[in-house]
């Protein structure tokens, strides 16, 4: 049995959407090549000072038919690439590399539906656990419908400077909006694989975010993106990013970072490029 495992998940610039579908919240997150890191141990006395990560490891263990009392004799420690508290999937990529790590460390490999009954057991999870585009109730787990790959795209993130807490701002908000015509446009993006369609359902679903979660600038930065040929934006739902989707074999992405790190650098914390792609949860090492 291994004694030390090394897992990784990925981040997000928020999500393609989110809303409601048929009397349920669900959303497609936005995965892009951003990770979280996690290392589960064997250890005397091992302490996990990370109270999400110790729920996770418990709910694992409990999910695998493990002594969840071994929980005393297991460390674990995180690091991340992923921005905290700015609604770009930092937690979930904790607790989904905790899972797929705590589980092998027992033998045992995780389905990505497994991993969506334990992560949802801990706190909403996004869709990045999913190997492909996921329509998702992040929330439970129990609605899962796979859609496909993405087009090959960029996303230019513009990280927001403010810090939200996810589960406290859904505790707190008021209405949630229906996005049923956006998720047709963005199945049907999926399936054709055209950026312009999933940009479309995206920028539809954050301007009705606008209402909830108001981005600076929200109007310029659509207005801009659509001048420079990008697909649309994307925005975190519950946090403060809104991202510029992007086929970078019709738009010159250097000069569109370029360009909205002069004109927006006041108003958000960083703008960078990353890749839309989907790496579910992985196992990088077994010692």
């Amino acid at each position: 049995m291994p004694t030390c495992v090394i897992a990784t998940a990925q981040g997000t610039c928020g999500e393609f959407v989110q809303g409601m579908v048929k009397g349920k919240e669900l959303l497609v997150s936005c995965p892009i090549d951003i990770k979280s890191y996690a290392k589960v141990f064997f250890k005397k006395n091992g302490k996990i000072l990370y109270e999400k990560a110790r729920k996770t490891v418990l709910k694992t263990l409990e999910f695998i038919n493990e002594d969840k009392n071994l929980i005393h004799s297991i460390g674990v420690e995180i690091s991340s690439e992923i921005p905290h508290a700015k609604g770009m999937g930092s937690s979930t990529a904790d607790i989904s590399a905790v899972a797929v790590a705590t589980a092998m460390l027992f033998g045992k490999v995780l389905k990505d539906e497994d991993i969506a009954n334990i992560c949802t057991a801990v706190e909403p999870t996004n869709s990045t656990i999913f190997d492909v585009l996921t329509l998702f109730d992040s929330n439970n787990g129990k609605y899962i419908e796979k859609l496909g790959p993405p087009p090959h795209m960029k996303v230019l993130v513009l990280e927001g400077k403010d810090r939200i807490n996810t589960i406290e701002f859904k505790s707190k908000r008021k209405e949630v909006f229906c996005v049923e015509k956006e998720v047709m446009i963005l199945k049907e993006g999926v399936r054709e694989a055209n950026g312009f369609l999933i940009g479309l359902a995206s920028t539809k679903s954050a301007h009705k975010n606008q209402k909830i979660l108001e981005k600076p600038y929200f109007e310029e930065i659509v207005e801009t993106s659509n001048s420079f040929g990008a697909y649309g934006v994307c925005v975190s739902h519950t946090g403060s990013a809104i991202g510029i989707l992007m086929d970078d074999a019709k738009v010159d992405v250097q000069k569109v970072e370029r360009f909205f790190k002069i004109k927006f650098s006041s108003n958000y914390y960083k703008v960078y490029l990353k890749n839309v792609v989907c790496l579910a949860p992985e196992i990088l090492h077994v010692k």
